[in-house]
């Protein structure tokens, strides 16, 4: 969804990287991708082929965005 908050806003490489993001978590993402009409935008976007075609998830680390249990408040 960021992803295609910031395409709609002209913010291709912000909607790029989330995108990207959300592939790294989920690869079905990048299908739907393909075909949400919501990123027709991106589609001559070099960055976005790339994400979608899957040339540029060698530099994304999925584990980088596993979910961290909350920060704790410190005691003091």
């Amino acid at each position: 969804m960021l992803a295609v908050a910031h395409a709609q806003r002209g913010e291709h490489a912000e909607a790029v990287a989330h995108l990207e993001r959300a592939i790294a978590l989920n690869p079905e993402n990048r299908a739907l991708a393909r075909r949400d009409p919501d990123l027709e935008a991106l589609h001559d976007d070099d960055a976005f082929r790339g994400a979608i075609d899957g040339q540029s998830m060698s530099r994304i680390d999925p584990d980088r965005f596993a979910r961290r249990p909350p920060l704790r408040p410190s005691k003091r």
